[in-house]
């Protein structure tokens, strides 16, 4: 016959009955609703963190075309000159009186420097 000296707890395996085997099932279910959920909830954060960075890379070509070209795009008034008798028209910058285009003159642009 054999002598009891100790008493420990192990871990091992044991049979669920039936109540614990649905119990698990339907936490296990939550478990994977609650981790799809997380995932898309990362995703559009990642997808707006996505868009800040676009945008910071965006901002940052532009100033950095400003710099090494030192130049900027800015509205400028400009004139529109027929010059009746070469059929062209001018188009100069008011604020330099640097002849942005030169070209040929329509029709109408015609017809109006006329006075027709």
């Amino acid at each position: 016959m054999a002598i009891k000296i100790n008493t420990v707890t192990r871990q091992l395996p044991c049979k669920l009955s039936d109540e614990e085997a649905q119990i698990a099932g339907s936490e296990l279910a939550s478990l994977i609703e609650a981790k799809a959920a997380e995932e898309e909830r990362q995703k559009e954060i990642k997808t707006a963190l996505k868009g800040e960075l676009e945008k910071f890379n965006n901002d940052i070509r532009i100033l950095a075309a400003k710099v090494s070209r030192r130049e900027v795009i800015k509205s400028v008034e400009v004139e529109i000159h027929l010059i009746p008798n070469s059929m062209l028209v001018k188009e100069v910058r008011t604020d330099t009186g640097e002849i942005v285009k030169e070209r040929k003159a329509a029709d109408n642009e015609l017809q109006s420097g006329l006075g027709v």
